[in-house]
């Protein structure tokens, strides 16, 4: 098995959820899939699209790309 991917430098960590807590931060390479919920299945999760990051696999993510570094303008 391999080790667990650190998603504190993965690119695929939705920008607006950087600044919080690291159980918070959202995956937008995962979406959530309709019929996924165990407690409520006809229930849809509008507030988060996609999943959090420390639900996906483990941490063991084969969609893992490293962080790209924000580009400054020269102006």
């Amino acid at each position: 098995m391999k080790e667990p991917t650190p998603c504190e430098t993965c690119d695929f960590v939705h920008e607006t959820t950087r600044d919080k807590p690291f159980y918070r931060w959202i995956c937008y390479k995962f979406p959530r899939l309709e019929g996924m919920n165990p407690i409520a299945p006809t229930q849809a999760v509008v507030a988060s699209p996609y999943n959090f990051c420390e639900r996906i696999n483990l941490g063991h993510c084969p969609c893992w790309q490293p962080r790209r570094e924000a580009k400054k303008d020269d102006v």
